[in-house]
């Protein structure tokens, strides 16, 4: 790794997950839909632009979409060792996925949780960038204010992504993976 990493994700003493992405100079265009504005609150609320108001989990023809969706399903508290199984299998899909776009994927069993790697081909010359997130998210405690939607069947009301780890952090990791991924398409590297 020759000193471009530092440590991401879990420590003995945290049960955090990471993922870090390495790219090389340009800026990564995201699709349109993922071009929004966070809002963090309990339920993790992600604004997104009007254009899905009136999909229903069935009726998506956005694959990028369904792929978020399915993100969102995985119930990874990572605070929570009754998870932990949801949590390696969140690691599992994600790792998966960065393979799927032509990144080079390890994934780390800590004490904790797995931290995932996903690099591109170096070239030199070029720029390194590194995109962190985490795929965990917290407890759905108190399970009563999720009055209106479950915590993880993500449902999109008025424009809006409703599911645990929509805002904090998988709609944002994974609007940085399905950059990455246009990107490698379109450019092939």
């Amino acid at each position: 790794m020759q000193g471009k990493l530092g440590l991401l994700g879990s420590q003995e003493k945290s049960p955090s997950c990471g993922v870090g992405v390495l790219r090389g100079p340009k800026m990564l265009r995201f699709p349109q839909f993922f071009k929004t504005s966070f809002r963090e609150d309990a339920i993790g609320l992600a604004q997104t632009p009007n254009r899905i108001n009136d999909l229903s989990m069935n009726s998506s023809s956005d694959p990028a979409l369904d792929d978020l969706f399915e993100f969102l399903r995985f119930p990874s508290i990572s605070a929570d060792l009754r998870y932990k199984a949801s949590v390696d299998a969140c690691a599992d899909w994600l790792s998966k996925r960065l393979e799927g776009a032509g990144l080079d994927v390890k994934k780390y069993q800590t004490p904790g949780n797995p931290v995932i790697i996903a690099r591109n081909k170096t070239n030199s010359g070029r720029k390194t960038v590194m995109i962190y997130g985490h795929y965990d998210v917290q407890p759905v405690d108190p399970e009563n204010l999720w009055t209106e939607t479950k915590p993880f069947e993500p449902t999109i009301k008025q424009g809006r992504i409703f599911a645990r780890g929509s805002a904090d952090n998988k709609g944002q990791i994974f609007a940085h993976i399905a950059g990455i991924e246009k990107t490698i398409a379109e450019k092939g590297d």
